[in-house]
């Protein structure tokens, strides 16, 4: 007689994967957050194996096999970019992120210093901001970095803001607050290394600790919640590729603490944002001079590489006491196909260190309210290698590159943030989304 038919199966294109900033590290936040379109969610629990291998006066090798601590390492395959998620992981690598927006009405100025985490902005005048509105905070002054945050209800003197968006960086006395609006150019994302920051007396703060996410795999196997969620997720790689003849793509892969069973089951919700044809992209490089647009580079590729450790104490728990985000590598290839002359090859034999810089749009105007970009910009490509290719009709060039984190600002190009410091890359995102 053969086997009952089991009653519950799980086809694999049902899927689905939700990312959520976490406001404390390995906690997991009350909403799944918004869904993030990938080709594939692979994570695998990862204890740590203790076996016996006392000798016992006998021929076997193994007499007990115990558990010792575990985490989990998720690698996400080659996916495309969609501009209104990719700042979900660019913001969990670099760690440096501000803001910025076209002004509107009402505006006004802090009366007070704010500092990161606040959900009150004490105000000059707050009677105007209206709940939902988002609104931009500078930093200090009305230029610079500033960051975007949503309003709850406004007063006499002060701003309430959403709890999901307290704020994230310090405001000094005196900065400028003002409204937004979608509109030319819509939001902008900037992207940088995070650095420990100097705020007087012997004070650091941040400690160059980029933010954790929690992932939710939703698979439907588990009975109750459906899926799995992957708190104080720490990416350790993001790698973006631009072949002219794919999407825009990236991959990753994550460290964090186990799979745990989610409470309730996670609702998809994916935007009508479209991915991104990778030969959409504007090629720039400089040597001394100003920024040129150059035609033969038919793949570009930056990895984002951090050194990402889980710590485990002696504290009666399995989990990570911490996981830890420590140095960056930032490197990149490029394919030169066909080669015109010998720039790949000298450019390396020289070591002239190039700036580059890749925009990739949706092929709408900036002008446009739905203007969507990803923006790259390497202040110096130090090119490693330069290999002569002749694997296709035509000569070509395969280089490799490492970056220089600088502080240096070339033809305008500032690579540090609100943190300061030095950065091998700034990445600048334009959607039409307020704040990841």
């Amino acid at each position: 007689m053969p086997p009952a038919v089991p009653s519950t199966i799980f086809p694999t294109q049902e899927r689905f994967v939700n990312v959520v900033r976490e406001a404390t590290p390995g906690t997991i936040p009350a909403s799944s957050g918004t869904s993030y379109p990938v080709v594939g969610f692979e994570p695998e629990d990862k204890p740590i194996w203790l076996p016996d291998e006392s000798l016992r006066g006998a021929m076997g090798d193994l007499y007990d096999f115990l558990q010792g601590p575990y985490y989990a390492e998720t690698t996400i395959p080659a996916s495309p970019v969609y501009v209104d998620m990719i700042g979900h992981s660019l913001f969990n690598i670099l760690g440096d992120y501000t803001q910025s927006a076209t002004a509107a009405a009402p505006n006004t100025t802090l009366s007070a210093l704010a500092n990161a985490g606040a959900t009150t902005l004490t105000v000059s005048s707050g009677t105007s901001f209206t709940v939902g509105m988002q609104i931009q905070v500078y930093v200090t002054g009305s230029t610079g970095p500033a960051e975007i945050v949503k309003v709850l209800s406004g007063a006499a003197g002060s701003i309430t803001l959403d709890p999901t968006t307290p704020l994230r960086l310090n405001h000094s006395n005196g900065a400028t607050v003002t409204n937004t609006t979608v509109s030319a150019g819509t939001y902008s994302h900037v992207f940088t290394v995070l650095n420990s920051t100097f705020i007087g007396s012997g004070i650091f703060t941040n400690f160059g600790q980029p933010p954790t996410h929690c992932w939710t795999d939703r698979t439907q196997v588990p009975a109750t919640g459906l899926a799995r969620q992957y708190a104080f997720g720490r990416h350790s790689d993001v790698t973006l590729t631009g072949n002219a003849e794919k999407l825009l793509m990236w991959n990753g892969t994550l460290s964090s603490f186990i799979g745990q069973i989610a409470s309730s089951p996670p609702t998809a919700a994916f935007s009508t944002v479209r991915a991104m044809p990778a030969w959409q992209t504007t090629t720039n490089i400089a040597t001394s001079g100003a920024l040129a647009q150059i035609f033969n580079i038919t793949e570009w590729q930056l990895s984002l590489t951090r050194q990402v450790e889980p710590y485990f104490p002696n504290d009666g728990t399995q989990n990570p006491f911490v996981i830890g985000a420590g140095k960056i590598s930032i490197n990149g290839k490029l394919t030169f196909s066909p080669a015109i002359d010998e720039t790949a090859l000298l450019y390396m034999l020289a070591n002239t260190q190039p700036q580059l810089q890749f925009i990739v749009t949706n092929g709408l105007a900036t002008s446009s309210p739905s203007y969507q970009a990803v923006q790259v910009d390497i202040p110096f490509a130090d090119y490693d290698t330069s290999k002569i290719n002749s694997g296709k009709s035509l000569f070509g060039y395969d280089v490799s590159f490492k970056t220089t984190h600088t502080a240096t600002t070339r033809n305008a190009v500032a690579p540090t943030g609100w943190s300061g410091g030095y950065s091998g890359v700034k990445i600048t995102v334009n959607n039409a989304v307020p704040t990841f």
